[in-house]
């Protein structure tokens, strides 16, 4: 998938538990950004981050991440899906024929009856 740069899932402290990215793992935290801290805040509600440099790769992404609970209740980690940000950058760009402030936006199919 040429848009996402990593796939990730960080435990309950913000330790990098599991990535597409990397094997074995770095040491590698994340539990003061604001990502961990707001997908733990909204879980089960996906949590869509600004725009952020990832911290291994040095990639302009955004991600979307979704904190996991245990039966009981516990907050169980983060999953996390970091999107580069270029591509959405193109994406919308292309759709807006690169006019800076066309508004765009979707458009919805009629059916006929």
């Amino acid at each position: 998938m040429a848009n996402v740069a990593r796939i990730a899932i960080f435990g309950v402290n913000g330790e990098l538990l599991a990535s597409n990215r990397f094997f074995p793992v770095p040491a590698v935290s994340i539990t003061n950004r604001d990502d961990f801290i707001s997908a733990r805040a909204i879980r089960p509600d996906p949590y869509f981050s600004l725009p952020l440099v990832g911290s291994m790769q040095q990639t302009d992404v955004f991600t979307t991440s979704v904190g996991r609970s245990l039966n009981d209740g516990r907050f169980a980690g983060v999953v996390s899906i970091a999107l580069k940000r270029d591509y959405f950058t193109g994406f919308y760009r292309d759709l807006s024929n690169g006019e800076p402030g066309r508004p765009v936006s979707p458009r919805r199919r009629h059916s006929r009856a």
